[in-house]
């Protein structure tokens, strides 16, 4: 009997002391519920740390009762607990104290708070939105994009947008659709509030080239109006072949002088050609140090350097010194993308047995494309003394 009521006594007081955490997480709620209406900025932050800490804590002790009454099967004491949990979880701030601090943090131009906000609050969240839209008769541009940023950090705005190039150059960002009231990479900070950016834009187009450097600059035009189309050339023996602009998959020819404006303008880039062939090895002989009498294997390096990508390509080699042969001398790649590198095996070298010692040699790489672009480099190669 003693023994029952000493239990029925302590499941009353686990009982009690859970229900006395969850209305210590009431009491800091209720102070930060009113330090939120009554617009106390620095007394709403101190009660709501406050009170994550605490329900941090005090679900800690609940789950450890919860993990008691299942183990003891202590059905009024498991229920009671989740009651409790339940209680802890509402502890939340919500949407009418968030306006209520935000419309407070405005007001007194607090970044600080409005940092903390973001960081505390499920209901604020300043989106930065850039709009752009552009029509003709023929295009028609529409991107937006939005992307949430805490009050006070630094934006970099584009210098371009995707696929933009038929609504014409971007001169800049308004904060209303007709007026410029930021430049392209520029950089703002996030205020307080949400906001929407419209992207301008002036008809014309752009020639740039990454290679040569080259930069026209804004050519003004509209569409249907015909200009010039510049002549490059570039000082290795890359191949110029001609104008592209991705967005709009206009090409412009390496051979045409002029082009008609489509849209609102166009941006493009030039495209070259260039195989760079950059290193031969002779397995694990020296180039300069070659032995007479065996097969020396070859291997040829090359890397597509250009901005375009090379297809169809065949390689033939050849040679060039008194006493010296190649067997296998021809290769093909399908196709070999801009940046991408591919190497050339099978090829053997012989020099004669009584080819004189120190004789020089050389080996002339030819590579050609589908469209008969070619691309040559000669290595001097050496036989011992």
């Amino acid at each position: 009997m003693k023994k029952s009521l000493i239990i029925g006594l302590c499941i009353a007081l686990i009982a009690l002391s859970t229900l006395s955490a969850a209305t210590s997480a009431k009491n800091l709620y209720e102070e930060f519920d009113k330090a939120a209406i009554d617009r106390n900025i620095a007394l709403a932050m101190t009660k709501y740390d406050e009170l994550g800490k605490r329900i941090a804590k005090e679900s800690e002790t609940l789950d450890k009762s919860l993990d008691k009454a299942i183990r003891n099967s202590n059905s009024n004491l498991y229920y009671e607990t989740l009651d409790s949990l339940r209680e802890l979880k509402g502890y939340r701030m919500n949407e009418t104290q968030s306006s209520a601090l935000e419309e407070a943090i405005i007001q007194k131009k607090d970044t600080e708070a409005a940092k903390w906000l973001y960081e505390n609050s499920p209901y604020y969240s300043p989106t930065l939105s850039i709009k752009a839209e552009s029509k003709g008769d023929n295009y028609s541009y529409s991107r937006s994009s939005s992307t949430m940023y805490c009050p006070g950090t630094e934006i970099e705005l584009p210098t371009a947008l995707s696929g933009s190039s038929s609504a014409g150059q971007l001169a800049g960002f308004g904060l209303t659709p007709d007026v410029k009231d930021y430049e392209p990479g520029e950089k703002i900070t996030m205020p307080f509030t949400s906001q929407v950016l419209y992207a301008v834009f002036t008809p014309g187009v752009t020639f740039t080239d990454a290679r040569t450097g080259f930069d026209s600059g804004l050519v003004e035009a509209k569409e249907g109006d015909v200009i010039s189309v510049p002549k490059l050339e570039a000082k290795d023996d890359a191949i110029f072949d001609g104008f592209y602009d991705a967005s709009t998959r206009q090409y412009i020819a390496a051979d045409e002088k002029e082009y008609t404006v489509k849209g609102n303008g166009a941006t493009f880039e030039a495209l070259w050609k260039h195989l760079a062939i950059t290193e031969v090895k002779a397995g694990g002989y020296d180039i300069n140090g070659l032995p007479k009498g065996v097969q020396i294997p070859l291997t040829i390096y090359f890397e597509n350097d250009g901005n375009e990508a090379l297809r169809d390509l065949s390689v033939e080699l050849s040679i060039k010194g008194e006493g010296a042969r190649l067997v296998n001398t021809s290769a093909t790649a399908r196709y070999l993308d801009d940046g991408e590198s591919t190497f050339m095996r099978g090829t053997q070298l012989v020099i004669d047995r009584n080819a004189a010692s120190g004789s020089t040699f050389t080996l002339t790489v030819k590579a050609t494309d589908k469209d008969g672009s070619t691309f040559t480099k000669d290595f001097l190669l050496k036989n011992l003394i």
